[in-house]
């Protein structure tokens, strides 16, 4: 059973995340992560989760982190985006976003996180 703690912890984390508890939800990550440090979802879901509450720099340290094993994955690349674009870093932000659209320049049209990341750039360059 306790092999399994840490996927366990996760899920309570995301009914919390999506209850609002989001204070909750990171203390729920981050005691599940202490079962598996290495636990890529969970590591994640504490950097949106940081985000969320408005810790930017701690959000993109954990997103950081994690891209130093895959730099060119679209995922982290959107994350990171996000993350600098929350903290009022723009050019960083879209430095990311445009990674991660190059790495899905071929995604299938349903692709949502491609979705979401060229909605993203219609935005954000509208702003600027």
């Amino acid at each position: 059973m306790s092999c399994y703690k840490y996927e366990i912890g996760y899920l309570r984390g995301k009914i919390l995340e999506h209850e609002g508890e989001l204070e909750d939800a990171l203390d729920m990550y981050t005691e599940s992560l202490a079962y598996r440090p290495t636990h890529s979802n969970l590591r994640k879901a504490i950097g949106q989760t940081q985000r969320l509450l408005g810790n930017h720099r701690k959000s993109i340290k954990m997103f950081t982190d994690l891209q130093k094993a895959s730099p060119r994955s679209g995922e982290l690349n959107l994350e990171l985006a996000q993350s600098y674009y929350a903290s009022g870093n723009k050019n960083k932000a879209l430095e990311h976003l445009e990674t991660a659209l190059d790495v899905w320049k071929n995604a299938d049209a349903i692709f949502k996180p491609a979705i979401e990341a060229r909605k993203k750039w219609a935005d954000w360059n509208q702003i600027n």
